[in-house]
């Protein structure tokens, strides 16, 4: 998957190889919890399982953006409220002596 600005995340060329193995890896073990189920049934459940999986990723990109924005924010905040401060000790006259 790719992000190229905006709110969508976007499918690439290596998705058909991944989904691929995702379905090579998993299919016995969805086999096995749906016994005796058809081929058809099986693909079908491993298709909205590689759905699902590229939906909560792609929710989880988007909260790890939102976060790290609202970090960003939070140190520009600190450095604004630290040079506010320093430019009033200034014109008060306050300096440190070293």
């Amino acid at each position: 998957m790719r992000y190229t600005g905006g709110k969508e995340i976007d499918l690439t060329d290596r998705t058909p190889a991944v989904k691929k193995a995702f379905f090579d890896y998993y299919r016995d073990e969805v086999a096995a919890v749906l016994d005796s189920a058809s081929a058809d049934e099986i693909e079908t459940a491993l298709e909205e399982a590689f759905q699902q999986l590229v939906e909560e990723c792609t929710i989880d990109f988007f909260d790890f953006k939102k976060k790290q924005k609202d970090v960003v924010q939070l140190i520009y905040i600190i450095v604004i409220v630290i040079l506010v401060l320093a430019l009033i000790f200034y014109k008060l006259g306050w300096n440190i002596k070293m």
